[in-house]
């Protein structure tokens, strides 16, 4: 069900895109476009089984509820969803660099999504997590056994024109997933901190 979410929020995004990127947005229009982008989704997917209808009614939930949390901040507009860093493919950003040459490491993956503030100045990087307690991630953590938003936050920075990269866990169903859903403060100067200056390559490097 996590791929099947993933992908389902990929395509509903992507659909939406300019219709986010609106002011003001029209909540009605978003929702209508992304109802019949799922039902070709799943049309597509021919779900087998008993649970198949429970398995489709969370993914639609999960997606209501990370667009209606979208829609109604507007300060940010969707840049990219499910965004490779370090394949092959033309849409790919480059891999992440931490050393060149012989023995050097590049990094690779993929950032669940990315946002770029209406005034151009941030950049944020989301992961989504599908439980509450992925997203209770403390300061301590941060960089450490959580690495996830601090790596995809570096591999935006060198790539997105923007001077300030953000970024979070969201929690992705929608019983954890309140519209005006908010991103801890500790959280936010802890990754603010760990990406300022020019200290926070080598930091994040030795807890690789």
């Amino acid at each position: 069900e996590g791929t099947l979410l993933h992908e389902a929020l990929h395509v509903t995004l992507s659909s939406v895109m300019a219709l986010l990127r609106a002011r003001p947005r029209v909540p009605a229009a978003i929702g209508a476009e992304s109802a019949r982008t799922l039902d070709r989704f799943f049309a597509d997917k021919k779900l087998g089984g008993g649970l198949r209808d429970v398995m489709e009614s969370r993914v639609r939930d999960a997606v209501s509820a990370v667009l209606t949390w979208t829609v109604r901040d507007e300060m940010w507009n969707v840049l990219a969803a499910e965004q490779a860093f370090g394949e092959s493919g033309a849409e790919s950003w480059p891999a992440y660099v931490i050393a060149e040459g012989e023995g050097g490491v590049y990094l690779r993956g993929k950032v669940d999504r990315v946002d770029v503030s209406v005034d151009r100045v941030s950049a944020r990087v989301i992961d989504y997590k599908r439980s509450l307690s992925s997203t209770r991630v403390t300061p301590r953590d941060l960089g450490t056994t959580h690495l996830q938003v601090p790596l995809y936050a570096l591999a935006a920075k060198r790539v997105v024109a923007v001077p300030r990269v953000e970024g979070l866990y969201l929690p992705v169903l929608a019983k954890d997933l309140p519209p005006d859903y908010k991103v801890p403060d500790a959280f936010r100067e802890a990754l603010a901190h760990l990406l300022a200056g020019g200290a926070e390559e080598p930091a994040l490097v030795e807890r690789t």
